[in-house]
């Protein structure tokens, strides 16, 4: 979950909280009922998501990496045998088959690495009995073989835990657009009905609406910054050109090429941003500004069908 995220699921769960302790006020309205039922469903939704996405891959990273560190040490030492049985015998031709470097062993990517050691592996196979002069033994081939097979199971692991935590990362980012739909244009609306009977409530909802940066991250320039990206709802691509502008102010931004907008708002204060762009729905933020902060929110905007 991005931070951007974290700020805003901070909100929903200040909004559940604000829900469930009037619940004597909205259970007899029906309609009310029903979306605050579906506001909690999207919450441990997003709850089921996160713990998905942020999946604990720390061991199959770990083991990766211990199982590439043996296997680089197993392969150079075939190399360096390699090599140097290739520059005595003046064998050109082996030489120029694995004449790679320890860098270029050490510092490449796992597919690569995986290639590599392949290579240097089989040619040490080929010329083993060449190599028992070189302080090569059957075994130490045989050794980095078993490595290489581990290798390729880790690799194969790892990738299949990313390819997981990528489609959870997706669903996550769907879910935070259908909670923010959800709010927008329903219950932002239907919560008035309770504006005459309960203004407390009410109250206490819209404030809970606030995005609040629970990081603080101070902004580099000095200036009370709220900064943040537009992107297509559908395609998740970057919106040029979106207007945002702060509602009660004259304050005025525009995209650039890659969604990005900024906004010195001048000093702490809540503040409401509108989003708006030709064949786009117009969509709004709240948010929270710090003093000599930047906080910073990612909107998505639909487009009119």
């Amino acid at each position: 979950m991005t931070d951007t995220q974290e700020n805003k699921f901070s909100s929903y769960l200040v909004t559940e909280t604000v829900i469930d302790q009037n619940i004597t006020t909205w259970e007899p309205v029906q309609s009310f009922s029903d979306i605050a039922n579906k506001v909690k469903s999207i919450i441990t939704d997003i709850r089921e998501k996160r713990q998905i996405q942020e999946l604990n891959n720390t061991s199959l990273t770990e083991n990766k990496h211990d199982v590439a560190a043996k296997l680089i040490e197993e392969t150079l030492k075939l190399l360096y045998a390699l090599v140097s049985y290739a520059v005595y015998s003046g064998k050109k031709r082996i030489l120029s088959q694995v004449n790679y470097t320890e860098s270029e062993i050490r510092y490449i990517r796992d597919t690569i690495l995986y290639d590599r050691a392949l290579l240097i592996q089989r040619k040490a196979r080929e010329y083993e009995t060449d190599l028992g002069a070189y302080l090569i033994t059957p075994e130490d081939i045989s050794k980095q073989n078993e490595t290489l097979t581990e290798y390729a199971t880790t690799i194969a692991e790892k990738s299949a835990a990313n390819t997981v935590t990528k489609t959870a990362t997706e669903d996550l980012k769907a879910k935070f657009h259908e909670m923010d739909t959800l709010l927008k244009e329903k219950l932002d609306r239907l919560i008035l009905i309770f504006k005459a009977t309960n203004p407390e409530f009410v109250q206490q909802y819209f404030n809970s609406r606030i995005i609040i940066d629970l990081g603080h991250r101070k902004s580099t320039t000095g200036q009370t910054l709220i900064t943040g990206t537009v992107t297509d709802a559908v395609t998740g691509q970057p919106l040029n050109q979106v207007a945002v502008s702060v509602q009660g102010t004259q304050l005025i931004a525009y995209t650039g090429p890659a969604g990005l907008f900024s906004i010195d708002v001048g000093k702490t204060g809540d503040y409401t941003l509108l989003f708006s762009l030709l064949n786009y729905k117009t969509d709004s933020e709240s948010v929270r500004a710090e003093n000599g902060a930047q906080v910073n929110i990612d909107v998505d905007l639909d487009p009119i069908s």
